[in-house]
């Protein structure tokens, strides 16, 4: 009598990846979600910030390919930094460009680059969270739910919640 071995337990990541792939692709979930998180981003002003930021990265030449503009702007939302979007004292050497209204745009540039604050604000972040949990709902499981135990500040980091709302 042949003995039958199970490849993977039915638990395995590789199968819950096939099932959660396939679930969103015979759903319209991930169309709901981009369509509800744009518009949440619209309505705060985000995609706004994010045109004038990358327009004004390109009209002083910080930025040359979109590509450029991509990489400025996705480290600025991550929090983090980039070399294109650190404010100078400097306009640019192009002799060319030294009119005014370089000089005003790169003033400008230098203001806004001191002052913008491009990340993804954490209401929008919330929201996609409980949507994909929401989503997802039908095909998992979730065991130990560790979002119910953080909490985000306004700036987008999640520490832990010691509110006393932990269970036990």
């Amino acid at each position: 009598m042949p003995s039958t071995t199970s490849a993977s337990p039915p638990s395995s990541p590789e199968l819950l990846e096939s099932d959660l792939l396939s679930h969103l692709s015979s759903t319209t979930a991930l169309e709901d979600l981009h369509a509800t998180l744009l518009c949440s981003l619209q309505r705060m002003g985000w995609t706004e910030k994010i045109r004038d930021l990358s327009l004004q990265l390109l009209r002083a030449g910080r930025c040359e390919r979109f590509d450029e503009v991509v990489d400025a702007v996705v480290a600025l939302a991550e929090g983090g930094s980039h070399p294109a979007a650190v404010p100078d004292d400097t306009t640019n050497p192009d002799a060319n460009d030294a009119d005014t209204h370089n000089e005003n745009g790169s003033q400008y540039l230098n203001t806004l680059l001191a002052n913008i604050n491009v990340r993804i604000p954490s209401a929008v972040v919330e929201q996609g969270v409980s949507a994909i949990k929401e989503m997802l709902g039908d095909i998992i499981v979730i065991e130990d739910d560790a979002l119910e135990n953080t909490a985000t500040n306004g700036d987008g980091d999640s520490r832990n919640n010691t509110s006393g709302n932990d269970k036990p």
